[in-house]
This record gives C-alpha cells, structure tokens and sequence, in this order.
C-alpha cells in the first residue's frame, strides 16, 4: 500500500501560537526547540491523508478494523518518531485525518492509539 500524507500543519506556527508569539523564530533557537519539544508532548501534531492507494498490480484489499488499527499503530510510529531516534518519550497525541481517495473505513479523524493507552 501506498498511503501518501500530506498537508501536515506548520509545527512552528501552532507552537506560537499557543504561547502567544506571531512567529516562533522571536524567541532564541534553544527555547524553540523547547518549545516543539512540550508542545508535542502536550498537544502532539495534525497529520492529514488525501491518498491512498495500492501498490501498481496489486488490488485494494478489504480491509478489517484490526488491519486500518495496525496501519495506524505504523503510521504515528514513523510520523511521530523522535529525532534522534534513540531518545525516550511517550507517544505524542497526535491524529491523522484521512478524506477524499481513502478506502471506506479509513475515513475520518483517529488519534494515536498509542498516547490513548498512556491516559
């Protein structure tokens, strides 16, 4: 399968937006990144899905609610992980919206399974 996602929304203009900045570049690189850092934990991030589709040959499978749960579990791992890789965090609770070319069930906004487990 083929899921393409796109439109993620600017990180940088949600974290200023949540402590009040026009711009995060205002404040030095450091407190930015402090400020990604918590806002993720906090508030994690908006990815959308407009595609989706079956790799060239292959025919779109009828899918099962435990399939979409195992995609989604996929997705938010590769989305989500921290950069360096190594370090220990929580999973952020971050949603994926899928609408318009996506297979039936998939519709619609799902949180990360992940970060719902931890609350």
């Amino acid at each position: 399968m083929r899921i393409i996602v796109t439109g993620m929304s600017s990180l940088d203009n949600r974290v200023a937006k949540h402590i009040g900045l026009a711009w995060l570049s205002d404040v030095p690189p450091k407190e930015q990144t402090t400020a990604r850092n918590s806002f993720r934990r906090e508030c994690g991030q908006e990815y959308f899905c407009k595609q989706f589709f079956p790799e060239p040959g292959s025919d779109t499978p009828a899918w099962t609610g435990e399939q979409r749960d195992a995609i989604l579990l996929m997705l938010f791992w590769e989305l989500d992980r921290p950069i360096p890789v190594t370090a220990k965090v929580d999973p952020y609770p971050s949603t994926i919206q899928f609408n318009e070319n996506v297979p039936e069930l998939f519709l619609g906004t799902f949180d990360n399974p992940a970060s719902a487990r931890l609350s």
